[in-house]
């Protein structure tokens, strides 16, 4: 679904607080004195008052880990003691309570039974803003205080720095109060949204990478985790980050982040998730009316599909010589890795080792017209029912394969923004590691060595019509940067359709999509439809719409897996082994429905019975058609104007498709050839799109249902 920055939905004077709170926020529990006799007081008494490192070890209670055993859990104001232990080089021990089940012990430290707590002189301490004061005045050297001179204002005149004063307090309060209210509701969607204005008091600083300068100070160490729960949460609950057009935010979250004070104190990313996971039921509704909101005009989308050689001036026997040729090299892709089950895919970061997992990608059949960025920049792309990734090439190419369009550059589109590898999406990858600045990095290496590798970003695409195109804003992608590979020159990247979160369809959240491919030989193009314009009962003709359910496999989640039980040829129903077609507890076998390969592959034993049938029941002598790169071929009789076949029929749970003639034999004059256009596989048994033409055929993802209908698919 996509997604926009909250402040696209709130106004400025519709925020729960100021813009001054937000900059309070930054200024979290510092103690700013505006006094300048105050000021000078405290700078006497800090110069003959020495630090003296505790005799033992401070004693801490935090938050306990939900996920892992002994790990620091969630807790933004636990992390910011432990900081300011980290940056006063106080030795600590950590004693972890399961919140859940508080000990006695600890509730008689902290009889309100919340964290942290510390002990300080035999005495139990609670409250962050009460800690940090207390550490700070007990152990002075190094001071974290920010001074005044730094944190006012550049007009001490205009108001400024005492409105910050003003806020601190009560906007302090506020959060550890309702810290649930503020994390759950839409306080989540206020914090992200005063962000900006956090922007703006860094800016207005001009001190440097901290807010006090160079020196780290308590308002980092109150700031800095906060920004860290916000970005984890919002990045996998709703795929949302701060923007990259906020320089000063992002190269400080960065630089906070990456401090060896901070790794060390920080919570596992899963931890901050699990913590947020049973509280987010207002939110997620919340979020659910806005994205049916925004999405409210788009119930339907018609985009046209471009087969690859529709501009080449072949003959259909020639169209379909090369596209055997291209299906051949995808059906080994498929096949390639796991006994049939898949292509490889490695995902990766600076400094990490790579990880391989199963993914399905590749050459395709058909292009579609879609537009990138802002500025649009218009290209085409294969589409893919058997992949999840959208992904296309970007500058500046590392190395990039050649293309009709331009390349896609970034850096000059407004709405372009990479997305973390907390967020849901990037963890929707086969594989997925954070690289620097948690940016989600992929490396897609498929069985012919093919690859693709960048970042997952977003963007808005232009999809439909040139004329009135349909721009879907916070599309997830690849960028990818370096590409290598024979299978996608035809166009600038891969669209894929298929059943994962990273898809076109899952991404549009309309449900359902439809195409109906035209005849191989014609130059028409053949629609693609979404949503409310799926819809089968706007085809011509007077044949029933048919329905078979939509089978999953855990192993390849993407595939379009459907439940055939046999063939039946002249007739006769084949003695197939009834293991054929069946999709096996590993992942391995099955059939799939698949817009990319264009001729189907049965499974080995399926297409023998297949190919005997054929031989038995065509009388015509047979011919070698491996010129063509196709098995099983005769001899046209000269002067031949028709010839007479047996029919094909597919056998599914719950329907039987019979297929004409045309969708399954293909004749061709000036060779003197008629061929099947059905291959043999090992494993995996593929419905390629040459069954397909001239059918309208709906994929439901909601009611996880296909319906197909023969249509005149260049009247649709």
């Amino acid at each position: 679904m996509a997604t926009l920055s909250p402040a696209a939905f709130f106004s400025r004077s519709s925020s729960l607080f100021s813009s001054s709170a937000a900059a309070a926020l930054i200024h979290s529990s510092v103690s700013l004195k505006s006094n300048p006799t105050s000021s000078r007081r405290l700078a006497r008494v800090m110069s003959v008052r020495a630090s003296t490192s505790p005799d033992s070890p401070l004693e801490v209670c935090a938050k306990a880990s939900v996920t892992v055993p002994n790990r620091l859990g969630d807790c933004p104001f636990t992390q910011r003691v432990l900081l300011t232990l980290e940056e006063k080089h106080l030795p600590y021990d950590i004693k972890l309570v399961d919140l859940a089940k508080k000990p006695d012990w600890f509730l008689q430290v902290s009889p309100e039974g919340k964290v942290p707590v510390i002990k300080l002189d035999d005495k139990w301490v609670a409250d962050s803003d009460i800690i940090a004061k207390s550490l700070e005045e007990k152990y002075p050297v190094p001071s974290l205080e920010t001074p005044p001179e730094k944190a006012l204002a550049k007009d001490p005149t205009d108001g400024t720095e005492q409105a910050l004063l003003d806020e601190l307090t009560s906007f302090n309060e506020y959060l550890k109060e309702n810290i649930d209210i503020f994390y759950i509701q839409s306080r989540f969607l206020e914090f992200a949204f005063m962000i900006d204005t956090i922007e703006l008091q860094l800016h207005g600083f001009g001190l440097g990478p901290f807010v006090n300068g160079d020196n780290i100070s308590a308002a980092d160490l109150s700031l800095g985790p906060k920004l860290f729960h916000m970005e984890i949460a919002l990045g996998h609950y709703k795929n949302w980050s701060v923007p990259e057009s906020l320089n000063y935010v992002t190269t400080y979250m960065k630089l906070i982040f990456s401090k060896d004070s901070f790794v060390k104190t920080r919570a596992l990313p899963e931890d901050v998730i699990a913590g947020w996971r049973p509280k987010v039921f207002f939110l997620l509704q919340l979020w659910a009316l806005i994205d049916m909101a925004l999405c409210s005009s788009l119930s339907g989308l018609r985009v046209e599909l471009t087969h690859v050689d529709s501009n080449g001036n072949f003959s259909k026997f020639e169209l379909l010589q090369r596209a055997a040729l291209r299906s051949s090299h995808r059906v080994a892709r498929l096949t390639s890795a796991d006994g049939g089950s898949g292509a490889v895919v490695k995902a990766t970061d600076a400094g990490s080792g790579q990880v391989q997992a199963s993914v399905h990608a590749g050459s395709g059949e058909f292009l579609m017209d879609l537009a990138i960025g802002t500025p649009s920049l218009a290209y085409s792309a294969i589409l893919d029912t058997g992949s999840d990734l959208i992904w296309t090439q970007c500058k500046p190419c590392v190395r990039c394969f050649s293309q009709p369009s331009a390349v896609f550059d970034p850096s000059i589109s407004s709405t372009y923004k990479k997305l973390p590898c907390t967020g849901e999406l990037c963890h929707a990858l086969p594989t997925s590691r954070c690289a620097a600045a948690f940016d989600c990095k992929y490396l897609y290496t498929y069985g012919d060595s093919s690859s693709t590798q960048g970042v997952l970003a977003s963007e808005t695409f232009e999809l439909g019509s040139d004329a009135k195109p349909t721009a879907v804003p916070g599309v997830a992608f690849g960028c990818g940067d370096t590409n290598v590979g024979n299978g996608f020159s035809q166009g600038a990247g891969i669209v894929g359709l298929g059943r994962g979160p990273l898809s076109l369809i899952s991404q549009l959240g309309l449900g359902k999509f439809s195409y109906c491919l035209t005849s191989l030989d014609q130059s028409k193009k053949s629609p693609l439809l979404f949503g409310s314009l799926a819809d089968l009962s706007a085809s011509e003709g007077t044949a029933a719409v048919q329905s078979i359910p939509l089978l999953k496999n855990p192993q390849q989640p993407s595939f379009y897996y459907l439940p055939l039980k046999g063939i039946t040829v002249g007739g006769t129903r084949l003695q197939i082994p009834s293991s054929a077609f069946v999709l096996q507890q590993d992942g391995t076998g099955g059939v799939i429905i698949d817009s990319g390969t264009s001729i189907t592959y049965l499974e080995a034993a399926a297409y023998r019975q297949v190919k005997r049938a054929f031989l038995n029941q065509v009388q015509l002598r047979a011919a070698d058609g491996s010129d063509v790169g196709l098995d099983v071929c005769f001899s046209l009789p000269a002067g031949a104007s028709s010839v007479t076949v047996p029919k094909l029929t597919f056998n599914f749970d719950g329907a039987d498709l019979d297929l004409p003639a045309e969708n399954y034999l293909i004749a061709d004059s000036s060779t003197g050839l008629l061929c099947l256009t059905i291959m043999g596989s090992r494993g995996l048994s593929i419905i390629g799109n040459f069954q397909q033409q001239n059918l309208h055929i709906l994929y439901d993802l909601k009611q996880e249902i296909l319906s197909f209908v023969p249509t005149q698919c260049d009247k649709l």
